[in-house]
């Protein structure tokens, strides 16, 4: 995997801000809206991503990327196109037609959320890479996790763009449920 140079990092941050105690106190929320926005610096960030996903992911082979809604999305797909793996979305609670498995989990915004995915959108044995934009508890990664599980896939990889490792409230739950999932994510930025 190229690193990044410390001149394309700081790049990449400056188009990104963390905002603390957003959407309440004790959440930092990281706003990547600037860097989506500026399509040259998005793009070579997103090679960077991927080649950092290939070689965290190079011993399972991942089939898949499971993307997690929404700038899971928008980041996901883009990535999943230059690893030419597939992908399926995973998705708040009524978004998705047909048959679909569910589950319910906290995080840092909020007690009570629910994801769901489609019955037939994993196949048993599919290997499964869950990709969002942050890592901040864990909660979204643990409960997407569940899912795939579920549907018969095997989960060999976490990978975010970036986790917030700065704010021991979020950072020790999520390092409790990587370690309960037996993953060690991968993450191009760390806050």
């Amino acid at each position: 995997m190229r690193l990044l140079s410390p001149e394309l990092e700081k790049e990449i941050r400056a188009h990104i801000t963390l905002h603390l105690d957003f959407p309440r106190k004790g959440v930092g929320f990281l706003d990547i809206g600037p860097l989506l926005k500026n399509e040259s610096l998005r793009r070579t960030m997103l090679h960077y991503l991927a080649g950092g996903i290939e070689d965290h992911c190079r011993d399972w082979a991942p089939n898949t990327i499971a993307m997690i809604e929404a700038r899971g999305f928008s980041l996901g797909s883009s990535v999943a196109d230059i690893l030419r793996l597939g992908e399926v979305m995973v998705r708040k609670e009524g978004k998705l037609p047909g048959e679909v498995v569910r589950t319910s989990y906290a995080t840092e915004y909020k007690e009570h959320n629910v994801i769901e995915m489609q019955v037939g959108s994993i196949v048993p044995g599919e290997k499964v890479v869950l990709f969002d934009d942050v890592l901040a508890t864990g909660g979204t990664f643990e409960a997407a996790h569940k899912l795939v599980t579920r549907l018969g896939g095997k989960v060999v990889g976490v990978a975010c763009l970036a986790s917030i490792e700065s704010i021991p409230a979020l950072f020790e739950p999520q390092q409790a449920k990587m370690k309960t999932l037996g993953l060690s994510p991968f993450r191009l930025l760390r806050y």
